[in-house]
């Protein structure tokens, strides 16, 4: 898949959210009842996705064993796709706690 094709599959998830439908439902409730896990104690883990709390918000995460990184960001209808990183680094800073919620905050500002 291509960092075009990863978007809009974070797109549909935001769109199925913001529509209430059967998946939109599925994917609510996977932030609602995702639960804590000894593999990473910053997130917890809920119907095959990670939740993160980005901008005191719970939002769901995918991540890729080669520093793939997809948040489908429904409260300001935005997609962050990050397609490689190292340790989910980018310039000593941490692309889930510091970058992404920033570009996502952004994104959200100029309408994407």
């Amino acid at each position: 898949m291509t960092t075009r094709d990863w978007a809009r599959l974070g797109q549909y998830m935001v769109d199925e959210i913001q529509a209430d439908s059967c998946i939109g439902k599925y994917l609510k409730d996977g932030l609602d009842n995702a639960i804590k896990t000894t593999a990473r104690d910053y997130q917890k883990y809920g119907y095959f996705f990670w939740v993160s709390k980005i901008g005191g918000k719970q939002v769901i995460v995918l991540t890729g064993k080669g520093g793939q990184v997809m948040i489908p960001n429904h409260y300001n209808n935005s997609v962050a796709v990050v397609i490689s990183a190292s340790n989910f680094k980018y310039k000593k800073k941490d692309l889930l706690k510091e970058v992404i919620p920033s570009v996502t905050k952004k994104f959200g500002k100029m309408g994407f």
